[in-house]
């Protein structure tokens, strides 16, 4: 599933992303994907933008002057040091890299470019203008530096070549979210992030869940929707069609990842469900570089305790946990 989103809540992740690469994208006659590290989002004559710089022989170029349009993939994660490689120094000329990287293409839903769903973030573009730069006008420093003239075209990083400035009507935005299907007794069962759309039927659930402890804040459709955006790709849901019977909701802040609210239908029990939403979400929080998760459960829930015993959750007799209010909460105790 694609889901939509509102770029600029994304603009600080591309940000950071950019340094550490991430890919342009273009279609027509083939795929071909390349690193980029410069690029920014932003708004020109108030459309959504991003521009993207190619230099003059890149073989990039002449399909973007040919199609007009692009993709740009951002991971969520850490990038693929094996996709860098391939996409940051190869040539597509000679080079099949979607093949040399094990790329998965995903079918475009505006344009006619695919996105990668290793790299799930997705913006897609319309050329709306494009510039060459002129050396001569560049500081000299930077030009030196980035555009060495004794280093000929075919160079993979800085060379001779000026850029070609395109900027991007961005013309749709989303996360590529793969699913899982699998059986649950005599069922089918499928296994997707959790999106904003979901929060109607998800709370539905949570107040059906017996020993769960929330608050009209954190847990609003407000809050949800805000740890969602911060954390993408790491809360899931479990359908039987499309009801959602079973929920994890889990992040990260960069050093700890926290599983906040996890159940399933009760007459959904003892199928896996559970296990496999835990399991999705830790590999979520791995994939973003997290080591450790933690999560609370009431200490008279006694079927919750055993079954986050089973998952590897050890019980800490060391530790106070505190907390203070930075506002009001009111609490919802099931």
């Amino acid at each position: 599933m694609k889901e939509t989103i509102q770029v600029f809540d994304y603009a600080e992740r591309i940000g950071k992303a950019l340094p550490r690469g991430i890919l342009l994208n273009t279609g027509g006659d083939g795929f071909n994907s390349m690193v980029i590290g410069w690029g920014h989002l932003g708004l020109v004559w108030s459309l959504p933008t991003f521009v993207v710089y190619v230099r003059e022989h890149r073989y990039t170029k002449a399909r973007l002057d040919k199609t007009r349009e692009f993709t740009v993939s951002v991971p969520l994660g850490d990038p693929d040091p094996e996709i860098t490689r391939i996409c940051g120094t190869l040539s597509g000329r000679d080079t099949d890299k979607a093949a040399a990287a094990r790329l998965t293409l995903e079918a475009p839903r505006t344009i006619g470019t695919p996105g990668i769903a290793e790299y799930p973030l997705t913006l897609e573009c319309r050329v709306l203008y494009a510039q060459a730069q002129v050396l001569a006008d560049i500081p000299e420093e930077i030009r030196r530096r980035m555009y060495p003239q004794d280093l000929d075209s075919s160079h993979p990083l800085a060379n001779r070549d000026a850029h070609t400035a395109y900027i991007g009507q961005i013309v749709d935005a989303y996360i590529i979210r793969p699913e899982e299907t699998f059986s649950a007794g005599d069922a089918s069962v499928t296994l997707r992030a959790m999106a904003p759309a979901d929060y109607d039927q998800v709370w539905g659930l949570w107040m059906s869940c017996k020993n769960m402890g929330f608050n009209t804040t954190d847990d609003s459709r407000e809050g949800v929707e805000k740890l969602l955006r911060r954390n993408p790709g790491t809360s899931f849901v479990a359908l039987s069609g499309d009801r959602v019977i079973g929920v994890i909701l889990a992040g990260q802040d960069g050093r700890r990842g926290y599983i906040y609210h996890a159940c399933t239908a009760e007459a959904w029990r003892g199928r896996g469900i559970a296990s496999r939403l835990v399991q999705r979400a830790l590999d979520a929080l791995k994939q973003a570089g997290i080591h450790k998760v933690a999560l609370l459960v009431f200490q008279y829930n006694e079927a919750g305790n055993a079954f986050w015993e089973k998952m590897g959750f050890t019980r800490r007799e060391d530790v106070a946990y505190r907390n203070r209010l930075l506002s009001a909460l009111v609490r919802i105790d099931t």
